[in-house]
């Protein structure tokens, strides 16, 4: 399934989003836990009877009537794209099931990629509960998507996240059986496990990698990895860990600087930026400051 590039089909968001890894590409299309998490948001909407419903609806601008138009779509879309999923397997030998599945999904993003709504979404999804910020850009009064533009993104949205399952091993769910090879973690993955609030991982991964870019001292590059210790959030990654996962050069930050920076016997942060980090780190985690 194609969506609509004609939006400005070829832009520097569309590139890096053709390079996202497996840890981002989980964070942004697995949609298993998300679908069910509105299917119960859906139901209780509607068992404050039809007076609170009107209301809703009929409140163009409300965040809350955007929300739940967004949690219809996607709930009445999943499983459209299963006839093109099972046309993909049936023209496909078993053995290469899981990288045609990868090259297939890998294609879609980068369509996704292109689009307006598209790009939007692989933005927010790095983030909590991004879904409501791409629910409102489509359905706040000032919008300007036309509705196959919509339904576009909701077609393509629902196979890339099919194939995520696939790819997850969920397969039994579609009455797909495929055998998955080993997949060797990428290094945001590993430092994702070092997250003391596990099934958070990758949100405390991509805040830091947020924190850290752009910074050139090498005091204020370790801070936030740091901050997220003392904030009660992180293990102490090793050196190894740390270059890997933000693509330092050694040259950057050396193994004693990092050592130094990160052992909360010898050396300490204080003042209001170190204090603001932590909070932020802790808040992107849902967690109080």
């Amino acid at each position: 399934m194609m969506m609509n590039t004609n939006e400005r089909p070829y832009t520097y968001s569309r590139s890096v989003f053709n390079d996202l890894d497996s840890a981002a590409i989980k964070q942004i299309f697995d949609l298993d836990s998300l679908r069910e998490k509105l299917y119960d948001r859906k139901e209780k909407a509607r068992e404050g009877g039809w007076e609170k419903m009107r209301q809703i609806l009929i409140n163009t601008s409300s965040a809350e009537r955007a929300e739940l138009l967004f949690a219809e779509k996607l709930l009445t879309t999943y499983g459209t794209s299963m006839p093109q999923i099972r046309y993909l397997l049936s023209s496909t030998p078993p053995e290469l099931y899981q990288e045609e599945i990868t090259q297939e999904r890998k294609n879609l993003i980068d369509s996704m990629g292109g689009t307006m709504i598209g790009k939007h979404w692989i933005r927010c999804m790095k983030q909590p509960d991004g879904w409501t910020f791409t629910a409102r850009r489509i359905w706040d009064e000032k919008s300007q998507f036309s509705s196959s533009e919509i339904d576009d993104f909701f077609i393509a949205l629902d196979e890339i996240s099919i194939l995520t399952d696939l790819l997850e091993g969920r397969g039994d769910v579609y009455g797909i059986s495929i055998s998955l090879k080993p997949e060797k973690k990428a290094a945001a993955s590993d430092f994702d496990d070092l997250c003391l609030y596990k099934e958070k991982g990758y949100i405390l991964t991509s805040k830091l990698q947020e924190l850290i870019s752009g910074k050139t001292s090498k005091r204020l590059i370790v801070m936030p990895i740091r901050a997220a210790m003392d904030a009660g959030v992180l293990s102490r990654p090793t050196y190894e860990q740390f270059l890997a996962a933000f693509n330092l050069d050694p040259k950057v930050v050396s193994k004693s600087s990092y050592n130094n920076y990160t052992n909360t016997e010898h050396y300490k942060y204080f003042g209001d930026d170190f204090e603001a980090v932590k909070g932020i780190v802790r808040e992107a985690l849902g967690l109080p400051k």
